[in-house]
């Protein structure tokens, strides 16, 4: 005999535990005026970033909460003269995945990546070069 499975009558999605949850309008717009004021807060690091006063290791050092669930590959591309080339082997080389959040990467990862990063001499993810003589 094989079993079969039975699916109860859906007449109303909202009672599914995978539907979305019921909110107001009000909790709506703020959930969407919270998503927009991290979306540039975001672009606004990177900018920073693009122009040299914020560096990589700054922000995997101590990252902002708001920063915590952004990837770590899109902000290496931010970074002066990385491309998806160079980011793409620095992650590969370093055993960390291009998906990685700044809240779920390990310092073992941080550090691995952030090495592999150095490598390129013209990448300043560590800060401003030095020069001697």
């Amino acid at each position: 005999m094989s079993a079969t499975l039975v699916r109860p009558p859906v007449d109303d999605l909202r009672t599914l535990p995978h539907a979305v949850p019921n909110r107001t309008t009000a909790q709506r717009f703020e959930a969407l005026e919270r998503a927009n004021r991290i979306r540039s807060d975001r672009k606004l690091l990177k900018r920073e970033i693009k122009a040299g006063r914020v560096t990589l290791f700054d922000l995997l050092s101590d990252p902002p909460e708001y920063l915590l669930s952004a990837k770590v590959y899109d902000f290496v591309l931010a970074c002066p003269r990385a491309g998806r080339s160079k980011a793409d082997q620095a992650f590969k080389r370093a055993g960390v995945s291009p998906s990685k959040t700044f809240g779920g990467i390990t310092e073992h990862q941080v550090g691995g990546l952030l090495s592999r990063l150095a490598e390129f001499p013209s990448l300043r993810v560590l800060g401003a070069r030095r020069r001697t003589g």
